[in-house]
């Protein structure tokens, strides 16, 4: 990839930015670039203003193939499908410093248009990111957008309440359950954080070997079947440790490990990134939920503002989370002739997909 090193423009910006996030942080940039960099093209953009780097983003070029035609995608940031598998990218947006988003929506749509491309992919932004402005500045065939809800636990709401307190009904009676049952099993519980690197580490290859095996049983490869995905995480929590941006957190009683997680603590805030469980077959205990409970609850108890469960739907973030906001997932199809055809098949697809459906629930009705 051209210019696959970090610009010495991009950290001091990330510091004074109106908009940081921890997937847009040089530590996961770099690492990304690392792993997968040779699999790409693309060029860095910046915004000055009397010479401040006011704004910045990475457009990352690749061809993917829909339905055996080969399209030119724009990516935005470190965040484009490879030939390998990538980490997923969530808080996505062009860096930028306050009172200069109108200025560079207007460029970066300009700029956009008069480069050579089929599909733009505007991947895990929120509805306020900048971003979001410029998709109405881009003339287009068509376009989808994915929404995906990311639960998140509002601790500062909570004050001195502790964090199982606050659950109530159903949600709160089962996690305080799961608890009484594990500690009447096995003992009192204890959280460990890891120390040093060296032991981040180590957590972080025992967390990859219970996450993958859970699932293998459900006939699915996890997230750190890939080599590449693991070199990446194993980069970036290398960049992270000496930041303090990074926890690697075992839950055990007496030696007995129940479950690890993958954090990043950044912006006074905990994204919970990945996980690993002790499952054990037959028992109808959640590790799981036992894991993250008492995370959540140290994790207020030193007063950070909110755990963010990240974007997906899952029953454990509905137990857990009371809040929740909208990641969007958007790919721009150019108002040009194969995008147009592509978009027109698409639609035509799913037209007579729907047709099929309607008329199969007619005929269940009857």
């Amino acid at each position: 990839m051209a210019g696959a090193n970090l610009p010495s423009w991009w950290a001091p910006l990330f510091k004074t930015c109106h908009n940081p996030s921890i997937f847009v942080s040089p530590a996961w940039l770099e690492s990304w670039l690392e792993v997968y960099g040779g699999d790409f093209k693309g060029c860095w953009v910046r915004w000055e203003s009397g010479g401040i780097v006011v704004g910045g983003c990475l457009l990352v070029n690749r061809t993917i193939w829909k339905w055996a035609i080969p399209m030119k995608t724009v990516f935005l940031n470190a965040t484009g499908a490879s030939a390998r598998r990538t980490p997923m990218a969530e808080y996505n947006d062009i860096l930028h410093l306050a009172g200069y988003e109108a200025a560079i929506v207007t460029d970066v749509a300009r700029l956009l248009q008069a480069q050579r491309w089929s599909l733009l992919s505007l991947p895990g932004y929120k509805e306020d990111a900048l971003v979001a402005g410029l998709i109405s500045h881009l003339p287009a065939a068509g376009k989808t957008t994915d929404e995906k809800k990311a639960s998140f636990v509002d601790l500062t709401a909570l004050g001195e309440i502790e964090f199982e307190a606050s659950l109530t009904g159903k949600r709160g009676s089962s996690i305080r359950r799961n608890r009484r049952l594990y500690e009447k099993a096995y003992g009192n519980l204890e959280i460990v954080r890891a120390q040093n690197l060296e032991e981040a580490m180590r957590f972080f290859s025992e967390l990859a070997v219970l996450h993958n095996a859970r699932w293998r049983k459900k006939g699915q490869a996890g997230s750190f079947s890939s080599a590449a995905v693991v070199d990446f995480h194993r980069r970036f929590i290398g960049r992270l440790w000496p930041l303090g941006e990074v926890d690697l957190v075992c839950v055990h009683a007496s030696g007995r490990v129940f479950g690890y997680l993958y954090n990043f603590t950044t912006e006074n805030k905990i994204y919970f990134f990945q996980s690993g469980f002790a499952y054990e077959d037959g028992v109808k205990l959640s590790p799981g939920l036992l894991t993250l409970a008492l995370c959540i609850e140290e994790y207020r108890a030193k007063g950070y503002s909110e755990f963010d469960l990240l974007a997906g739907e899952s029953q454990y973030k509905r137990v857990l989370a009371k809040h929740e906001r909208s990641l969007y997932w958007t790919v721009i199809y150019r108002n040009a002739l194969w995008p147009r055809l592509l978009w027109l098949a698409r639609s035509l697809k799913w037209r007579m997909e729907s047709t099929l459906r309607r008329s199969a629930q007619v005929t269940e009705d009857h």
